[in-house]
């Protein structure tokens, strides 16, 4: 049996956001629309590179999304 597997590797992010909801995630949306700054939506994490100096972003991680 072959079972799933997931190495963790730690890059920094200049920020990282979790939503707990659409109108967090909204809220989120409107923000980086008006500051013109950069993000990156990830999900589970799995099958990403990311580069060893770092992300100068926000990094949304939708894993929290809709959780309750």
């Amino acid at each position: 049996m072959i079972r799933p597997m997931t190495t963790a590797m730690v890059t920094a992010a200049t920020a990282l956001a979790m939503p707990r909801s659409e109108a967090d995630l909204v809220l989120l949306s409107r923000c980086l629309k008006e500051t013109g700054s950069p993000f990156f939506v990830l999900g589970a994490g799995s099958n990403v590179l990311a580069p060893d100096e770092g992300y100068s972003g926000l990094v949304i991680k939708t894993t929290k999304l809709n959780s309750d």
